[in-house]
């Protein structure tokens, strides 16, 4: 057997295929991490976007999460109380210079898709009308969603800080300046548990 010539032949094919090799392997690889994350996955109880145009601090998340977590009831029945934070916001521009303007990209598609599939049932926000205006997400204080025209953010969320404190974990600064909303459902399809969830609801509005 002639090594040589196989090696070259392996070489050419390389040559001109490495590209939609390593597309492949990329792809496969990502494929694989899906599934493995699907099927590790712990269901949340509750799901909660925060969304910003300003970076979201990483103690934020966490502080907001165990605060929830501390209201929240386990309505998947899985044994524990989980509460997902997904955060929809500007990266850091200095650390990813040019890169910055797709992250920012990336966050805004993956809150449209957070949005269309019916995930996140609270957002937290620094901006509701920003948020309003861009989405008309935010349900009225009835639950009911607002008219075509009414993109108005008013009545449509609470100061985080009225519903927790330093006392319950709540000191990061972003935090303090935000504001929680229930979200409207426009079809028949809603979050899971929403009955649980919209008790929930009524019973941090009531405080």
């Amino acid at each position: 057997m002639n090594t040589r010539r196989t090696w070259t032949g392996w070489g050419n094919w390389w040559f001109y295929n490495k590209g939609y090799a390593i597309t492949a392997i990329l792809v496969l690889i990502a494929l694989i991490r899906f599934i493995y994350g699907k099927v590790t996955e712990v269901k949340p109880d509750l799901s909660v976007a925060i969304v910003t145009n300003n970076v979201i601090p990483e103690e934020a998340a966490a502080q907001l999460e165990a605060a929830l977590e501390s209201v929240c009831e386990d309505y998947n029945h899985d044994g524990k109380v989980y509460v997902k934070i997904a955060g929809y916001g500007d990266p850091d521009a200095d650390a990813l210079g040019a890169e910055s303007a797709a992250y920012k990209q990336a966050s805004e598609t993956e809150l449209i898709a957070d949005i269309s599939s019916c995930d996140s049932y609270l957002f937290v926000t620094d901006d509701p009308v920003y948020l309003q205006r861009e989405y008309q997400i935010l349900a009225n204080p009835d639950g009911s969603c607002p008219e075509d025209t009414d993109y108005s953010a008013s009545g449509k969320t609470i100061p985080l800080t009225s519903l927790f404190s330093e006392r319950d974990g709540i000191t990061n600064e972003f935090l303090k300046t935000c504001s929680i909303g229930r979200r409207c459902f426009y079809d028949e399809k809603t979050c899971k548990y929403i009955d649980d969830l919209q008790a929930l609801w009524n019973s941090l509005a009531a405080r």
